[in-house]
């Protein structure tokens, strides 16, 4: 949505800008109130909903309405969204580049599209709603836009009320927040998703568990392709070991891409799986681990007897 930089200048050099004294009290919008304090939060307080804002009337068809914190969006650090906030509003933190934290309070229903896209710096979502929002997708042009995008989700963490984890886990608006963790305990936190069929998770060691569907599908481009990227993917710098459980059958192209630090796979299959001729692209074949009576299988299979070292797991 870069098309809205140019309505964004215009605003700015209309000499709508706010008297930064301004900022030190609180604003009326609609049935709430706002505020942006030196340090860089901006709270939103009030009981009722906080309105839909447009920056492009060709886009959704609204005429142009930017909110009135807009000359100000680059010094927001902070955002918290009281208890008595029902909604979040269309493009309403649009563009708010060095917006790290957001807090949600536990009355809001549903967020509007855009209302955090471009929030590039974003690295911390505490919500306390526990039924996942609803949140609203828009396009233009053919292209979506959602309320987190152009953010990168595998590395914001998402704090949520204790027992509610899994449905937003499972939520398809939400699941895509793969850094998960109960509110006030960050021991809490998991790293973990599900990608067709397939269940991953990343141990605080390094270690990538791969479990699920009997089909582990590839890519047909390697990573630098963003349209392409796993979701493990941003994390590849932080694993050194991958272990691929006994129900998967077969393994795509591309799906170890880039994942140069592994130094162990551990495979708890006793026959090979079918693999294709880049499964193992961009990934050292350095020591396999195999069942034991499986290790000569494993020697002689297609992809497989690259390895380096193919020895029996130990029992412990």
């Amino acid at each position: 949505m870069h098309h809205h930089i140019l309505i964004i200048g215009l605003f700015l050099a209309a000499g709508c800008s706010m008297n930064s004294d301004m900022l030190k009290n609180e604003h009326e919008i609609g049935e709430l109130k706002w505020r942006l304090s030196d340090d860089g939060t901006f709270t939103i307080s009030g009981n009722g909903a906080l309105p839909d804002f447009y920056y492009e009337d060709k886009v959704y068809g609204k005429e142009v309405n930017l909110p009135p914190w807009e000359p100000y969006r680059d010094n927001i650090t902070k955002l918290v969204v009281g208890d008595g906030v029902r909604h979040i509003g269309t493009f309403a933190f649009y563009r708010c580049t060095n917006l790290t934290s957001v807090t949600i309070g536990k009355a809001v229903t549903s967020i509007g599209r855009e209302a955090f896209d471009m929030c590039l710096s974003l690295t911390e979502i505490v919500n306390y709603q526990e039924i996942p929002q609803e949140i609203f997708e828009g396009s233009y042009q053919g292209e979506v836009f959602g309320v987190f995008g152009h953010i990168n989700k595998s590395l914001c963490t998402l704090f949520v009320p204790a027992g509610s984890i899994e449905k937003y886990r499972t939520d398809r608006r939400w699941k895509g927040f793969y850094r998960m963790g109960v509110i006030g305990d960050p021991g809490s936190i998991k790293i973990e998703g599900e990608w067709e069929g397939i269940t991953w998770t990343l141990s605080d060691e390094g270690v990538l568990t791969f479990g699920g569907a009997d089909c582990f599908p590839g890519r047909s481009s390697p990573i630098s392709a963003p349209w392409y990227r796993l979701p493990w993917a941003n994390f590849r710098n932080s694993i050194t070991q991958i272990e691929i459980s006994k129900g998967i059958k077969e393994i795509g192209n591309f799906v170890f891409d880039e994942c140069d630090g592994v130094r162990k796979f551990i495979n708890y299959r006793e026959i090979p799986q079918t693999v294709d001729d880049m499964t193992f692209w961009g990934v050292g074949q350095y020591t396999l681990l195999v069942p034991e009576g499986s290790v000569e299988a494993y020697r002689t299979a297609d992809g497989w007897k690259d390895f380096i070292n193919i020895e029996a797991i130990k029992a412990e």
